[in-house]
């Protein structure tokens, strides 16, 4: 009677995994997936975690492999078995978990017959911080939670910003987007923010240590070399995660190519706020050149030269326009342009005032900009008489 039984259920499983589910509207009836939520426990909110991939009995299938997952996520259980272990394989380890279920027929309809109901999930093991039950019946491949799993705070998670000032009065400007070719630390030898672009950028400061040197190596701004000094608190905010060490009293120093280092925060929290800003002041010396009838792709520049430096802009470059430095340090600047063909000279003259921005941004202010002599056969139309940040069109200039 054992055996007619168990091959009976075998009859019924086969039966829904096969024909009856071809039809959509059957397969939406499945509800054979337990759902995970990550969250933390600091404010129980949802948690972004970076997942390697997730394995599970019974399976080598491997589940959202290489992703940052931020929300729910729903792996499928094995509707013959009344246990499944899963195995986490996460950016911060491997964690493990037992969920134990009641698997059992139910008839659904006419049409697509009866299905397994899977209820009375409960979890009897597992390596995480904390968890909790939200819901104990299975739920579909398409959403649903029944298991939430938190996390101990993170005490050394570092978040540095990049900002852009302008020239007025906004204290903290505009974002400013690196292009990074990686981020460095001194005591581990990962590249964090892989060619990434960013505007701001968390790592992982030294536990083991009061001091953590950060290397950014930015495509724009080259290296910037941030000594960061902080103290440790001992603390016990929840009884799982027992007594930790909390960062306070962070101070930075170093070498780098933005005008100033200003500490926003100088402890840490979970979720990261900012506690270093890296500003640039505002460069209100770049004159933007447009280049008249240029096609969509740009036109081919060879090089260009400025009078007062030896640096080479638009090296072998297609573009559509043209910004340029002006010399801060006399009333005139002369640009040498060498189009693919023909090289042109041009002149620009203009009055130079001081003013400081931001408290600490010293800056000279360019106005009545205008061309003095150019080589241009169609002389140069004056867009804007002033140079402003971000760029504006001063001059638009024909190559003919």
């Amino acid at each position: 009677m054992r055996f007619s039984a168990q091959i009976l259920i075998f009859c019924i499983v086969s039966f829904l995994a096969g024909a009856c589910y071809e039809d959509p509207d059957c397969i939406d009836l499945r509800n054979d997936y337990v759902g995970f939520t990550f969250k933390k426990l600091f404010d129980r909110q949802a948690d972004t975690v970076g997942v390697l991939g997730i394995t599970t009995s019974g399976t080598d299938s491997v589940f959202y492999e290489f992703l940052n997952v931020g929300g729910s996520i729903q792996v499928p259980l094995n509707v013959t078995a009344s246990s499944q272990s899963f195995i986490f394989n996460l950016l911060t380890g491997t964690y493990s978990m037992m969920v134990d279920y009641k698997s059992q027929p139910q008839f659904e309809s006419v049409d697509c017959g009866p299905r397994i109901v899977i209820t009375d999930l409960n979890v009897s093991q597992h390596n995480f911080d904390s968890i909790q039950i939200t819901n104990n019946v299975a739920v579909t491949a398409k959403g649903g939670s029944n298991i939430d799993i938190y996390r101990c705070p993170i005490t050394n998670n570092f978040k540095l910003a990049f900002r852009q000032l302008l020239a007025d009065t906004v204290a903290n400007g505009t974002a400013l987007i690196e292009n990074l070719h990686n981020v460095r630390l001194d005591y581990q030898p990962f590249l964090y923010h892989f060619n990434a672009k960013a505007s701001s950028v968390v790592v992982p400061l030294n536990l083991a240590s009061t001091t953590t040197n950060v290397l950014i190596d930015s495509k724009d701004s080259g290296l910037s070399s941030l000594d960061i000094r902080y103290q440790f608190e001992t603390a016990s905010i929840f009884e799982v995660c027992g007594n930790q060490n909390f960062i306070k009293n962070i101070e930075v120093a170093g070498t780098t190519n933005y005008d100033f280092i200003k500490v926003q925060k100088d402890s840490i929290t979970d979720p990261p706020t900012t506690n270093v800003t890296l500003f640039k002041c505002p460069q209100t010396n770049l004159i933007e050149f447009q280049l008249a009838g240029a096609p969509a792709q740009g036109l081919l520049i060879k090089k260009v030269t400025a009078s007062y430096t030896s640096e080479v802009f638009y090296q072998d470059s297609l573009t559509t326009k043209l910004v340029l430095p002006l010399n801060e340090n006399q009333p005139q600047t002369n640009y040498t342009i060498e189009f693919e063909g023909a090289t042109k000279q041009i002149s620009i003259g203009y009055e130079r005032t001081s003013q400081t921005f931001h408290g600490q941004c010293v800056q000279t202010l360019f106005s009545t900009v205008k061309v003095l002599s150019s080589d241009f056969t169609t002389p140069p139309v004056t867009k804007n008489d002033s140079i402003q940040f971000p760029t504006v069109v001063n001059f638009e200039i024909t190559n003919d």
